[in-house]
């Protein structure tokens, strides 16, 4: 079973790292006639890093409730472990990273008109 969790860490590695480099070009602009936008080097990097560490978390959560399911019974399956599952989903197809950054544009709307209204 050993086997299992190192090509899970190797393929995982792989396509966090695809993610990472490619998620500009997936998310945004799927047509090839379409040209990225010209954005300076800073900007590619964070969408390297962001698209990254956001795959990788997936594969990371996955990976944990691989070993979690191997030490328990289903019957004993929680709320939790089945959140680490399906955020570990989210990470693996690029949608983590999104709704992150949506849940934080949100939050922040909310704050600003919370503080409008407090004026």
């Amino acid at each position: 079973m050993i086997w299992f969790y190192r090509v899970l860490i190797v393929f995982g590695s792989m396509m966090s790292f695809f993610y990472g480099l490619r998620a500009v070009r997936i998310f945004g602009f799927p047509e090839k006639k379409q040209s990225l936008p010209q954005y300076n080097k800073s900007w590619y990097i964070h969408q390297f890093w962001f698209n990254f560490v956001g795959s990788a978390t997936g594969w990371f959560l996955l990976l944990l409730f691989f070993l979690i399911l191997k030490d328990i019974k289903l019957e004993n399956l929680s709320f939790a472990h089945i959140s680490i599952f399906l955020t570990g989903i989210l990470g693996i197809i690029g949608l983590l990273p999104t709704i992150l950054a949506g849940v934080a544009t949100s939050f922040a709307n909310l704050v600003g008109k919370i503080i409008e209204k407090l004026k």
